[in-house]
């Protein structure tokens, strides 16, 4: 045989083989698959339009990553998912569509708190899973943490307005304004507006106001505000933005921009930092200052997810990127769990979040690998992913412990990174466990000087006083706490005829209520409703009614008052809604200083007001040096309080934080001295922060309980 006919056999000898192999392949591939059961689950992206590209391709990665990240596993999860990227009103009927429909696991997103909270109560009595990757609105997050199936994976706005402020002290800015978008009653409340003054004031940083706008002429007026020489300069202010929409970006930087031309080069203007709603919401090529640092939810730089992202798609992850790749794949482990343990999701996403059975996390293929080799072993791992760790906080788990910032600077249209922040596990943490922790010594150091002696006369009388400002069913729950307080006050001895009740009486018997003739402040408590106790309906009363009967004044129409002496007690129980510088009396409103003027009128020994309304420290500091008057009040001057027990066939809440804190105590301990009465207050009320002002004037709290009022009541 030629040397070429010997080359030409073995050439085709070894491509045989090749073939061979090639089929051996495939034929094992073929087997591999045939072993492998992969079961494919339906996920709904509910985005804002602008989000839809990033989030598409982002959910395609995690998509690849998650199949890779099982290759070899004889089960397999797989997310087959649809993004919907349509208006808010349009979003919400396709939501409503796929509530009861069963091939759909869960819902990631949407990602602005007031969507998430739309869809949250769509939601509601369901069992579908719903992850937003940064609604991170306080009240949203805390009105739906214990319902199971909804799931945030960043922490709550409280986190982001303290890295700003912490970074105004870092900074040396001594004076600090918030400039947002909202009113004076909103729903779902303003996170901003109600801890801003609050962490502001606790790291001693000067309060310059809060300025809340409707309108882009407002918006306008505040910016030139800020710019005049005389009210800022750059050396001092810091203003943090909060806008509420693109238009509210561009009018911002279109007046900033006027102010300059019209200084030409003479304009003192403050920092501005913005809150992680701007950069989401407009390109910065699109903006002419570059006046502009802010805060965006980010990455955990150690995940190594937006050096990644870069190199891939030649641009920065957007806010709340990194928690929406998290989503999906957090989703893909409680699926995976729930097929080898079975039970609901819930419980799986409980589980897998929990779990501690080792370190594992990362988000590339080889990272997530073990983590599933280790579900699919019946472990429950301790997991995190491209944000950072999933530890999540609280008794409701509702949200995570720990959050990534990225602080950036508009440079040349883009953004640059000038650090990462993050309070979790270290330098000033600030979820609300901490800070309610904190208040702890600030209590003790408030009080621990307050030894004050005040000479009163020997006591005879008690009597109370007890309003509800409010007029509709969707405030039930301050109706529903002046009759608690009502019915507390008669087991402790009081007779109707030294207590004054004044309500509307419109909820009880109110169309709208399912329970007729029946008040009550939790799901299956006491029927709290007495139609005896009323006085008065406050439609039937002017504020200056109220005058009159706060100091004593009898008429034809007001037959009962308070009939008090200098040897009497009283104490006073306001509900109801409050603005900076007025409690609502209906739609009418009665000033801090004509309030002022009431209480002084008021003949007493010992006074004691509490107030459950919004800025009601405004009245407290209105009150100071009111001689034996002591004045708790729910919240700060700057801020809302908060209502609590959320009751979903009323579609209302039932009670208030404040109040629900008060009434425990007092169960606990009728004699609980007044120091310990606001420890437990200041403990036990989430969302915003009990105050007590004139105590200097007053006596001692540490001398004084609640026992003065309780016992010995209407002798």
């Amino acid at each position: 045989m030629s040397r070429r006919g010997v080359i030409k056999r073995c050439l085709g000898a070894f491509m045989m083989l090749i073939a061979i192999g090639v089929l051996q392949g495939c034929r094992d591939e073929e087997e591999s698959e045939s072993r492998e059961k992969v079961s494919t689950y339906k996920v709904v992206v509910l985005a804002e339009e602008s989000e839809a590209i990033h989030w598409i391709r982002t959910g395609n990665m995690a998509e690849r990553n998650i199949a890779e990240g099982q290759r070899g596993l004889e089960r397999q999860v797989r997310l087959e998912l649809t993004v919907v990227a349509k208006g808010d009103e349009e979003m919400m009927e396709y939501v409503e569509g796929i509530v009861d429909d069963t091939s759909v696991v869960a819902i990631v997103g949407p990602t602005t708190s007031g969507m998430a909270e739309r869809v949250a109560r769509a939601l509601q009595g369901s069992k579908k899973i719903m992850i937003s990757p940064s609604a991170t609105r306080v009240e949203y997050q805390r009105k739906f943490a214990d319902e199971g199936n909804i799931w945030n994976l960043s922490q709550s706005d409280i986190v982001q307005i303290e890295i700003m402020l912490y970074q105004a002290v870092t900074f040396s800015y001594s004076d600090v304004v918030l400039l947002t978008r909202g009113s004076v009653i909103e729903e779902g409340g303003d996170s901003f507006v109600d801890w801003f003054a609050y962490i502001a004031m606790e790291l001693g940083l000067k309060v310059g106001g809060i300025m809340k706008y409707s309108t882009p002429e407002e918006l306008e007026e505040h910016v030139r505000t800020l710019c005049s020489e005389e009210d800022a300069t750059s050396e001092d202010r810091m203003v943090i933005f909060n806008p509420g929409g693109v238009e509210d970006v561009e009018v911002f930087d279109a007046t900033l921009l006027d102010e300059k031309e019209k200084a030409a080069g003479k304009l003192y203007y403050p920092l501005v930092m913005c809150t992680d709603a701007f950069s989401g919401l407009i390109p910065m090529s699109k903006l002419y200052n570059d006046d502009y640092e802010g805060l965006i939810l980010y990455a955990d730089p150690e995940s190594g997810f937006g050096q990644a992202y870069r190199d891939r798609y030649g641009e920065d992850i957007s806010d709340g990127e990194a928690q929406y790749y998290d989503a999906l794949l957090m989703l893909s482990y409680a699926l995976t769990y729930r097929e080898e343990h079975g039970g609901d999701l819930q419980g799986a996403m409980k589980a897998v979040v929990g779990g501690r059975e080792g370190k594992c996390g990362g988000w590339l293929p080889a990272d997530i690998s073990e983590c599933y080799a280790s579900l699919r072993a019946g472990k429950t791992p301790d997991l995190s992913g491209a944000s950072g760790d999933w530890t999540f906080g609280g008794k409701a788990n509702s949200s995570v412990e720990g959050t990534c910032y990225k602080h950036w600077k508009k440079h040349k249209d883009k953004l640059e990174t000038l650090s990462y922040m993050s309070v979790n596990g270290g330098g000033r943490s600030i979820s609300m466990k901490n800070v309610v922790d904190g208040l702890e010594k600030w209590v003790y150091e408030l009080f621990e000087d307050t030894t004050k002696n005040v000479a009163y006369p020997y006591k005879d009388e008690n009597w109370a006083l007890i309003v509800d400002g409010s007029t509709s069913f969707s405030d039930y729950r301050f109706q529903a706490d002046v009759m608690s307080m009502y019915q507390m006050l008669k087991k402790h001895g009081y007779r109707d005829d030294h207590i004054i009740v004044i309500a509307e009486d419109n909820i009880a018997y109110n169309p709208d209520n399912s329970e007729q003739g029946v008040i009550r402040t939790s799901k299956g408590g006491e029927n709290v409703y007495s139609r005896e106790a009323i006085d008065y309906q406050l439609s039937e009363l002017t504020p200056a009614d109220l005058g009159d009967i706060m100091a004593g004044r009898k008429s034809e129409r007001l037959p009962k008052v308070v009939e008090t002496d200098e040897q009497d007690n009283v104490f006073v129980f306001w509900s109801g809604h409050g603005s900076p510088g007025a409690l609502y009396w209906g739609r009418k409103t009665i000033s801090y200083g004509t309030m002022r003027k009431y209480l002084s009128d008021m003949r007493h020994r010992k006074l004691l007001m509490a107030v459950e309304a919004c800025y009601s420290g405004g009245l407290g500091e209105a009150c100071e040096g009111l001689p034996g008057v002591l004045m708790i009040t729910a919240a700060s001057p700057y801020e809302t309080s908060k209502a609590a027990v959320w009751n979903k066939e009323l579609q209302v809440y039932m009670t208030n934080g404040f109040t629900q804190g008060f009434m425990e105590a007092i169960k606990g301990n009728p004699k609980v001295v007044l120091r310990d009465l606001y420890y437990k207050l200041a403990e036990t009320t989430t969302g915003s922060h009990v105050k007590v002002y004139n105590e200097s004037v007053f006596g001692s709290v540490y001398k004084n309980d609640m026992g003065e009022w309780l016992e010995r009541g209407g002798e």
